[in-house]
Order: structure tokens, then C-alpha cells, then sequence
């Protein structure tokens, strides 16, 4: 059974995330794309992670994901949108718990 598990990312550049924690995980991807979505329990933090992304995290050891799913908030809505997968990330991978 995969578990989903979400990080918010304060920032990126060639050499990583800038400041990344992880924040929760859920049994079902819908279940953490909804909390992501709408910002449950402020994971936003007043501005401090403009980004999260959901890793799906099968169990064993040295366990990674091989997909993530990212998203950008928008300070309109109050909610975070899907993005696509940051480029200059493009060589790193197990951004939560990997």
C-alpha cells in the first residue's frame, strides 16, 4: 500500500529545496490532495512554504517515489494550484520522507 506523504518547500534553485519540512501523510492521494488544496491547518504557514508537493511512498527501506505531484499557492484564492514539476529540480528526487 502506498502512503502519501506531503512536504512544503520554502524554495528552490539548482542546488535543492530551500527550507523543506514534511508535514503529514494520508492513505489515499485525494485525501492529501484536498488538504493541500485547501490549505488545512495554515501548512502555507503565513507565507513561509509558497510550495508543496505529494510524494506516493510505498513501504520498505530506502523507500522513494518515483512520481510527485506539485503545487504553487495563489494568495487570491487562498488555495494551492497544481504546477508542473520544477525543471531545475529535474535531477533530484525524494523531496518528503526518501
Amino acid at each position: 500500500m502506498e502512503m502519501y506523504f506531503i512536504s512544503m518547500i520554502r524554495g528552490f534553485d539548482k542546488y535543492g529545496t530551500n527550507g523543506n519540512r514534511c508535514v503529514g501523510y494520508f492513505e489515499t492521494f485525494q485525501e492529501a490532495e484536498e488538504a493541500v488544496i485547501n490549505n488545512d491547518c495554515d501548512i502555507y504557514e503565513a507565507g513561509y512554504y509558497p510550495y508543496a508537493v505529494i510524494e506516493g511512498v510505498k513501504p520498505g527501506l530506502y523507500a522513494i517515489s518515483e512520481k510527485s505531484f506539485w503545487y504553487q499557492y495563489n494568495k487570491e484564492t487562498k488555495k494551492y494550484e497544481k504546477i508542473k514539476f520544477p525543471e531545475i529540480l529535474s535531477h533530484f528526487m525524494g523531496f518528503t520522507i526518501g
